[in-house]
Order: C-alpha cells, then structure tokens, then sequence
C-alpha cells in the first residue's frame, strides 16, 4: 500500500489527491511516494548513525538546514543531504540530531532554534525521540522537555499566517505540529568512518618531538585525535583529543625510549578513522662530562694541554673553571662574575656556570673576610633568575648582615672527572 494514494498524473503534493491507486514511477525514476516504497525496510527502531528525514504531521513539510544555521521547511520532494539528519548519541538514550549537509547541529535554548557548529555539546543540543503512536515521534530537549514544532502560524501574537515555520512547544504538548516521522531516505548520505590523514611524520626538534600530518581528503573531516604510546607495551595516552590543527610539539619525551604515535580523523558526527602510525627511537645522549668538553677543545687525543689544571691561555683559570664556567681555554676571558644592586638595595649576584653536569655541583659560598680567617658557608639563594644567555643566572643571596663580604663558587664532586 502507498502511504499516500492519488490517482492521474503526479500530483503537486502526494496528499492532494486520493484514489485506489498510487503512482510511484514518473519518467523512469521513483516519485517522491517511490522513493518512500523503496526506502522502507520495516525497521521501526530509531538508530544511530542513520540518515533520516524529520517529516512533520501537521505540514507535511520536513526539517531543512538553510545554510548560515538556519532552519528552512523543505517539500516532500527535497531529499539532499540538506534535508538528512543522523543520529548521534549523547548518552543516557538522548542524542545529537546533526545535518548531513554540513555537520551542524539542532541547538535550542527553550527560545530560539537552529543550527550550531559541527561538534557542539550541551544541554542545548540534546535532544530525546519519544513514540507519539503509529510510527509518529515527539523530539524534544533533554534537560527541559520542550518539544519540536511546525506549523503554519506560530504564536506570535497575530492572526495572520506568516508560512511554515519551525519553532518549540511546551513540555508535553500533544499534535500534529509536534509529531514527526524519521523517515529513511531512499539515497542516504552516507554514514561511516571518514579516511585518515595521509601521512604522519616525527621528527627531533632540539629535546622535543615535531609532530606534522597531512589533511584527511573526507569532506566531512572535523577534528584528529593525537595518541601517544610508549614501546613495546604502554598504554595509549592522548595528546589532542580534537584539534583543527595539523602539526604537534612532544615536550614530554625521555632519552632511550621508543614512542608510536597515531593520528585519526573525527568525523562530524563523532566517528573515528583508521590510526595512521609512525615510531621514533630518542637516543641517549653523550654524557657531557668534562671529558668530553676536553674531547670537544682539544680534539680525540687531546695532551697535556687537555689537563683539568693545566691553563693553556694563561688567564689564570685552569680548564676545569673554563669547562664549568663555558670560557675558553684557549683564549683569555674575562670571568663571567658580576655584582650590582637594584633600586631598594638588595645585593645581586650575575653568574655564568654549566648546568646539569654529571661530574660536578657548583656550590654558592659567602665569607665576611679573607685569608687565613675566612670561614666560608655555603648558602641557597632566595631567588635565581635565568638569564639571557647559556647558563647565565642572577642570584639574590640571603642577607648575612656583616656589611662587607666575599663571594665564591666551590666545586664539588659528583663523580671521579
């Protein structure tokens, strides 16, 4: 049986005309009555992530997206991807109803209605199915059970007919405006995952890992997912969970470790692609310990000159102080030192010394005299500041209340040079 029946020619609207027969064929394709005959498949159960078309009872006209998030009525005989909803679930059996046109999706605040951007979430843009009897549903927000509507006057305080329009009705408003039938298309958009970037690539950039990927080719690509795992056997961690972008900076790396990384495009309505992979090893680095600055200065066979007391440019620092100090053995240099006070008096130390040696710890010391009565303590600064350059660093020592002083670096042994 047709759901509408009309005898003659097509009608203007299926519904105009009624008679034993119905027309489903016009010039070698279906009717919009046909293409109702070949879409349905006897499944009565709303699904997600299936195309359907939100036909109004009352106006017999269907939910459309306009563009520019708006919503418009379309005919009967409007059956594009502007006209086609899915179903995306929003937990708790409510949903998202998200255009196939665009990825846009069905916003209200209980006042207004219409369309939002792709990925929305929100109160605003979850919406319940509820049966209204005879295959007829009632869609309504969520959170405050107002429900959608069409109709061709809406309360808006005139008489007048103003044209079909979708708008909201109160919680548990029972009609034709408020019925609607998702009807599957019978050429539905299709619904499935969207095609992962193209490439991935990981690249060492200084103590951190570039990330780059190409663009998915899928028009209905939304936002990558960046995951992260440690080889052989760790858990995936995410990186982005949604991003536009296409490029990525890893902080978070360690030396001697191996990383895999995936890339997967969302779609809009929140299905995921295939993972395009890539694995990079992060090397250990040289131990930079005197031995190899020496090896650096003095070349692979370095001699005596290479000595931790010998001073081959005679400025009176013997290369262990050039090595800590980043001077040169070679050439004299002034000693990266300096003292200065700010505007309210407080005494300020500017230094200059490697960091993160393994073979020595640099030790801040103070002492109220020289020579045989010095009596040397070491101290922790109340502030350091990085400086400008490499190991540049301004130092704010405590107040040790003598009045005069001196100030010096010590080295202590972390392991035999």
């Amino acid at each position: 049986y047709s759901p509408f029946l009309f005898h003659g020619g097509v009608p203007e609207n299926p519904w105009d005309q009624t008679a034993p027969r119905g027309n489903w064929m016009n010039g070698g394709r279906p009717t919009a009555i046909g293409e109702l005959f070949a879409a349905w498949d006897g499944d009565r159960t709303i699904r997600g992530f299936t195309p359907y078309f939100l036909h109004s009872q009352a106006t017999r006209k269907r939910l459309k997206n306009g563009g520019g998030y708006r919503l418009q009525p379309g005919t009967i005989r409007e059956s594009g991807p502007d006209t086609q909803f899915v179903l995306v679930p929003a937990g708790d059996g409510a949903w998202h109803i998200v255009s196939l046109a665009d990825g846009a999706r069905l916003w209200s605040n209980g006042s207004v209605l219409r369309l939002v951007p792709a990925g929305a979430v929100g109160a605003e843009v979850t919406w319940e199915i509820r049966p209204a009897g005879n295959g007829w549903h009632y869609i309504q927000l969520a959170n405050v059970g107002w429900r959608l509507r069409c109709a061709d006057v809406l309360d808006d305080g005139t008489t007048d007919p103003v044209g079909v329009r979708f708008g909201l009705a109160k919680p548990n408003t029972a009609s034709a405006e408020t019925r609607f039938f998702l009807v599957k298309p019978w050429q539905p958009v299709p619904v499935e995952p969207p095609a992962p970037p193209p490439f991935l690539t990981a690249e060492r950039d200084g103590p951190s890992v570039r990330l780059t990927w190409g663009e998915s080719p899928s028009a209905d690509r939304w936002a990558y997912l960046l995951r992260r795992r440690l080889e052989p056997d760790g858990e995936w961690l995410p990186l982005l969970s949604r991003t536009r972008e296409t490029s990525f900076v890893d902080d978070l790396i360690f030396s001697g470790q191996t990383y895999t990384y995936e890339v997967r495009t969302i779609d809009w309505t929140g299905l995921e692609s295939t993972p395009r992979r890539t694995v990079i090893e992060i090397p250990v680095p040289p131990v930079r310990n005197y031995a190899w600055w020496a090896g650096e200065v003095f070349g692979p066979e370095p001699g005596p000159e290479a000595d931790p007391a010998a001073d081959p440019d005679g400025d009176g620092r013997p290369n262990l102080w050039e090595y800590v100090l980043i001077t040169d053995p070679l050439a004299p240099e002034p000693a990266p030192f300096g003292l200065f006070m700010d505007e309210v008096g407080r005494l300020f130390l500017r230094v200059r010394f490697r960091e993160r040696m393994p073979d020595y710890r640099v030790i801040y010391e103070f002492s109220p005299r020289l020579g045989p009565e010095a009596d040397w303590q070491s101290f922790r600064p109340l502030l350091t500041v990085a400086g400008e350059g490499e190991g540049e660093h301004v130092v704010r020592p405590p107040d040790f209340g003598t009045g005069t002083g001196f100030f010096r670096l010590r080295l202590e042994p972390r392991q035999t040079p």
